[in-house]
């Protein structure tokens, strides 16, 4: 039995390091899907050993949620004009007509059904 030779290690800060994991992750969540974001799967592909992907994100929950926050941003930003980038995100989606007291409210705006006559 042969074995690979092991790519000479790199130590990094954990603040770069974390980074890079949720770069990675982001990156395969965009291209592939958001199923695809495993422990094993980033740590192929940032040419690592699983354990240290775990080491930052012990639940592979919390890694495909930090991976999926920052692709969001990213995509956000890359959406936005450059003077709105630094706004934070909106609260929630507007009130909506469709809990207004007047039926014709609710359904100019297409909320619910026509009113019966």
């Amino acid at each position: 039995m042969t074995s690979r030779p092991r790519p000479a290690r790199i130590r990094k800060q954990p603040g770069e390091r974390r980074a890079e994991i949720v770069r990675t992750a982001a990156r395969i969540a965009l291209e592939e899907a958001l199923e695809r974001v495993t422990l094993r799967r980033v740590a192929d592909e940032l040419g690592v050993r699983p354990g240290l992907v775990g080491h930052y994100f012990p639940a592979a929950g919390d890694l495909v949620s930090e991976a999926f926050t920052h692709a969001a941003t990213g995509e956000r930003a890359a959406l936005l004009p450059e003077g709105e980038r630094a706004l934070p995100p909106s609260s929630g989606w507007p009130a909506s007509s469709c809990g207004s007291p007047t039926a014709s409210t609710a359904t100019s705006a297409g909320c619910g059904s026509t009113p019966a006559t």
